[in-house]
């Protein structure tokens, strides 16, 4: 059974459904999006070159009917949806549940709930509403993150070699992060947000499918997270101290560090730092798309 549940800026929703008091009756645009193909043509070209093809937004159209007790109930009703389908309000988040899962995308509202009049549309205990929502990205995502916690492996192999007599210590020989394979079950790249939990010292994510990383060169105490998001549009490496108050740390990303996605299916992760310390421990919450 399809429904959708409705959630504006200020934290009101409404669920449209199989049950009163707002029954869905139809939904359109929640399939496939419009395409935009990127081409280009040369001097004395037959046809064109494909260079890109790009998802359009998508609106979503949606037709209900509002039940209620008696003609006054009706109207509150009518108010409420009114109320929370507001478009002045700006962005909010519709959550589509279908058969085979729940997906949720941002929207706005582009057309509020219209009330046909006639008697085929309306009666003193029901009434047919139409609205549009409009979506500026065309990707339904998933509710839950994916996620995968990487620790990092103190120690390596140490062999009892004295290159300095007075210095009682063994020779490290290596010493590496913790890899790990994410697999993103979306149809595009999706974005991630991942978190690191200090102590570490230019820590490193590395997507070795891909040959990309994120590197922050500074270090961070066992009481500081590193926080960064690869989302487009919403871009940030923020350092999060001890009393919650969050810096910028984009001025601390390494000049080769790239805001890396995850490639459609398994992707190989590794995690590491100049310094190993078994506490630290990285977050990477994966947007599936």
């Amino acid at each position: 059974m399809s429904k959708l549940i409705f959630e504006n800026a200020k934290g009101n929703k409404v669920e449209l459904g199989q049950k009163a008091p707002y029954l869905l009756k139809h939904i359109d645009g929640a399939g496939g999006a419009e395409v935009d193909v990127q081409t280009q043509k040369a001097a004395y070209q037959d046809g064109e070159t494909h260079i890109d093809s790009l998802l359009d937004p998508r609106d979503i159209d949606i037709e209900g009917v509002v039940l209620a007790e008696d003609e006054e109930h009706l109207y509150l009703k009518r108010k409420e949806l009114l109320s929370i389908f507001n478009p002045k309000l700006g962005k909010g988040n519709l959550i589509y549940t279908m058969p085979d899962g729940e997906r949720k995308i941002e929207a706005v509202v582009d057309s509020p709930p219209l009330f046909p009049s006639g008697k085929d549309n309306k009666g003193k205990n029901h009434q047919k509403f139409t609205l549009t929502l409009f979506c500026p990205s065309p990707f339904w995502e998933d509710i839950k993150e994916t996620g995968e916690p990487l620790g990092f492996i103190e120690g390596g192999l140490t062999f009892p070699l004295m290159l300095n007599p007075d210095v009682e210590e063994h020779t490290l020989f290596s010493r590496r992060g913790f890899t790990s394979l994410l697999e993103n079950k979306g149809d595009v790249p999706a974005p991630v947000e991942i978190t690191f939990s200090g102590p570490a010292e230019n820590p490193k994510i590395i997507n070795k499918t891909t040959g990309e990383f994120i590197q922050i060169n500074d270090t961070l105490d066992s009481d500081e997270k590193l926080i960064i998001n690869t989302a487009f549009g919403a871009k940030r490496a923020e350092i999060e101290g001890n009393n919650g108050e969050m810096q910028n740390a984009f001025h601390y990303l390494d000049l080769e560090s790239t805001f890396w996605e995850l490639q459609v299916g398994d992707n190989e992760i590794d995690f590491e730092s100049d310094i190993s310390r078994e506490e630290a421990s990285v977050l990477i919450s994966i947007i599936v798309l």
